[in-house]
């Protein structure tokens, strides 16, 4: 929530930051109500929710997510969701019409992941790096490069774990 906050925040105009805004909502709202009802329906007990122990994906997706935001450079905050957002569309897409014959914690994650409305948050978001990447001289280019590959990486990886889990 604080990278995509951050994101509005240096979206260099309303038209920029609203669609980021609606999905702020959306992540608010939907998302974390999912994740409360996974929660229990998972039992997860309440100090593991306040004090979760991260594995070391997990740990590098906080430091990429912080460090876009502490650069203050909305094109570092724009590789970070670009690469997590639009892997989770490509991810859910293929199962989209699965989710009425899921279990709510799966077929809930691929619809909040799926649909008309999720793709054109990534439409935003890939538009947006788009049209600042022109603008941003090499030096500048190759760290959202590098940024944005270390988030595929990321994702790749968590989903990777994810599958060897038993």
């Amino acid at each position: 929530m604080r990278l995509l906050a951050s994101a509005i925040a240096t979206a260099p105009s309303l038209p920029d930051a609203l669609p980021k805004a609606q999905f702020l909502g959306a992540i608010a709202g939907p998302e974390n109500t999912y994740f409360q009802r996974c929660f229990e329906a998972l039992k997860v007990p309440e100090s593991d929710r306040q004090a979760p122990t991260l594995s070391v994906t997990a740990l590098r997706f906080q430091a990429i997510m912080a460090g876009a935001v502490q650069s203050g450079r909305y094109e570092q905050m724009l590789a970070v969701l670009v690469g997590a957002e639009w892997s989770y569309l490509a991810w859910a897409s293929p199962y989209a019409d699965r989710v009425e014959q899921l279990p709510f914690q799966y077929g809930e994650w691929i619809a909040l992941h799926s649909g008309a409305y999720f793709e054109s948050v990534v439409e935003h978001l890939r538009e947006q790096l788009d049209r600042v990447w022109p603008q941003l001289d090499q030096n500048a280019q190759d760290r959202v490069a590098t940024t944005f590959k270390q988030m595929i990486r990321l994702e790749r990886e968590f989903f990777e774990t994810a599958y060897a889990i038993p």
